[in-house]
């Protein structure tokens, strides 16, 4: 089983001139691909006001190439092709539509990664305004995924 999610950090310096459209203040967006052991699979980072699921179809060939039986994401990355294609794999694509039915089981697996998310969050030097450079973001938060797994 794989599970999908991403968070956004305020790293303004990275991609300029791009806004939240929530939010409406520059951010980065980091999407993390997680085993049930919190082992990271896969990460990206991206402009905080690009959609998840470009992500996901941009991905979908490496996600496949683990061999997920499951693939569980939140429904910002569901899209009726996407499903198809995982399904067409052999990979079930669990996306809970509402909240009301999601199952205990599901919930469970989710909050792994929301869990990973707020831990990696401790990490103060991701977010600090010195990190001018993608690739100095990208090896900051490698090392951040080391030292989790410990």
């Amino acid at each position: 089983t794989l599970i999908v999610d991403s968070t956004t950090i305020n790293c303004p310096n990275l991609f300029t001139n791009e806004f939240n459209g929530h939010k409406k203040k520059k951010c980065t967006k980091i999407h993390v691909v997680l085993d049930l052991n919190k082992t990271v699979k896969l990460f990206e980072v991206g402009i905080g006001s690009e959609h998840d699921s470009n992500f996901l179809q941009n991905n979908s060939r490496k996600i496949l190439d683990m061999n997920p039986r499951n693939f569980l994401a939140d429904a910002a990355y569901f899209s009726s092709s996407l499903k198809s294609f995982f399904e067409s794999s052999f990979c079930r694509f669990l996306v809970p539509k509402k909240l009301q039915r999601i199952s205990h089981k599901l919930y469970k697996k989710r909050i792994l990664i929301e869990n990973f998310f707020a831990s990696l969050k401790q990490f103060r030097g991701i977010e600090r305004s010195f990190v001018r450079k993608l690739e100095n973001l990208k090896s900051n938060l490698s090392v951040a995924f080391s030292l989790l797994l410990l």
